[in-house]
């Protein structure tokens, strides 16, 4: 058995990833998992896909539930799954990054977990549906993981409900 917990301090961003009302990013299926807590309890309970670790010294952990439920919607797509789509650009971490006004987010069957590991838990930074996607590139990133965030974010977009 896992033990993540999660404190004050990062409730409140975690809880904007369970509204209907996100303009951008990744939101959770409340039919699913209904507020925070729920997922707690399902990390607590299962094992991780796959983890990667960052020089931070935080990693993420990637959850999979079975293909056919819709634990989210996600909030990244790749560049060239989007065609001729034109996109807008706002600055995240001091980076530019593009973004897609789109009717929907895109279902998805996982979702990933930023935790910092302590002693005998790991503390939750974040929790988000979808694939794992690097940070935004910034300053704190090693060489490796500039250049891979930089790499990644040139090819995908984050998409926004228009």
């Amino acid at each position: 058995m896992n033990d993540y917990t999660i404190e004050n301090k990062q409730i409140e961003h975690v809880k904007t990833h369970f509204s209907n009302q996100l303009k951008s990013g990744s939101s959770f299926n409340t039919a699913v998992f209904k507020d925070y807590t729920e997922v707690l309890n399902y990390v607590n309970t299962h094992s991780p896909i796959q983890v990667h670790s960052q020089s931070n010294g935080r990693e993420v952990h990637v959850f999979s539930l079975p293909e056919d439920t819709i634990v989210g919607f996600q909030g990244i797509s790749n560049v060239a799954e989007l065609g001729n789509m034109s996109f807008d650009k706002e600055m995240r971490n001091g980076f530019e990054v593009k973004f897609a006004k789109v009717k929907e987010l895109i279902p998805t069957n996982q979702f990933c977990v930023i935790v910092e590991p302590k002693e005998h838990y790991f503390q939750l930074i974040t929790c988000f549906p979808g694939m794992y996607a690097p940070p935004f590139p910034y300053p704190g990133l090693n060489e490796a993981e500039l250049l891979f965030a930089e790499n990644f974010w040139k090819e995908h977009v984050l998409l926004k409900i228009s």
